[in-house]
């Protein structure tokens, strides 16, 4: 488990949030942006830090975390349309 620290809060137009890992762990930042489009709302959810891990296990953390945050965004998919959460534990 690791602390994540708000670092921009800017309603309702982004919020960018910082890992807090193990010192000898590289940070991760992940930003989620809200822009409005064709009368909706887009989200656009980054997530940084990957060039500074190692080569070697840099793709397997990529790939774990594209499943733990498309897990993350079918959640506020179901929030915003009034449907239960398929992953009501989180990620």
């Amino acid at each position: 488990m690791y602390a994540q620290v708000f670092e921009v809060v800017d309603p309702p137009h982004q919020l960018v949030t910082r890992s807090e890992p193990e010192p000898s762990n590289p940070s991760f930042a992940t930003t989620y942006t809200l822009e409005e489009e064709n009368g909706g709302t887009r989200l656009t959810l980054t997530y940084s830090g990957y060039e500074r891990m190692p080569e070697d296990i840099r793709q397997q953390n990529i790939e774990e975390n594209a499943f733990g945050f498309g897990m993350v965004l079918a959640n506020i998919k179901a929030h915003i349309e009034g449907e239960n959460l398929p992953y009501p534990q989180g990620f």
